[in-house]
């Protein structure tokens, strides 16, 4: 039995399936771009003035290899999702002297601060872990970061900002 190109079923036959073909790539497309992309709402204001409450941020979950200025989402020991920048990773010595930040002796040059660095309990100079990164928020008198719980591993990032979607 031969189809007949023209027969008005056949044709039917191959648009439905080349419909279909293209809603699986892009079902395919969607879950892998889920796999390497989240978006973020950013809640509450220890990121201002860089981020705000509310604001939207795109992040990569793969490759996670943070750098200092990195700004990074994670969960915390009570699950909360935190946003924060990467200050200081793996083996670097972290102290605050008179507000200001040092990180292996050299001041940081942090222009998106409105506010000095304000010391917590912990005792400075502080040497991060191998496997872990100190966080601190750029709103730094409201934000609890690594003053407060310490470095965070490197394995509790969910993903590192790419791109600001609503500030």
């Amino acid at each position: 039995m031969h189809l007949n190109e023209r027969d008005p079923i056949v044709s039917k036959l191959k648009r439905i399936s080349a419909e279909a073909l293209c809603l699986g790539i892009l079902l395919i497309l969607l879950y892998l771009v889920n796999i390497c992309l989240g978006i973020v709402v950013v809640n509450g204001d220890s990121m201002e003035p860089s981020l705000h409450n509310g604001s939207i941020i795109l992040i990569r979950k793969i490759a996670i290899a943070p750098a200092a200025g990195d700004v990074v989402v994670f969960h915390d020991d009570s699950d909360r999702r935190l946003v924060k920048r990467v200050i200081a990773t793996a083996h670097d010595v972290v102290d605050v002297e008179d507000g200001r930040v040092t990180v292996n002796g050299e001041p940081l040059d942090e222009p998106y601060l409105n506010a000095a660095a304000t010391p917590a309990e912990d005792a400075f100079p502080i040497t991060v872990e191998d496997g872990g990164v100190f966080v601190l928020g750029d709103n730094r008198e409201n934000s609890a970061d690594s003053r407060t719980f310490g470095a965070v591993s490197v394995d509790a990032i969910e993903g590192i900002c790419i791109l600001i979607l609503k500030k």
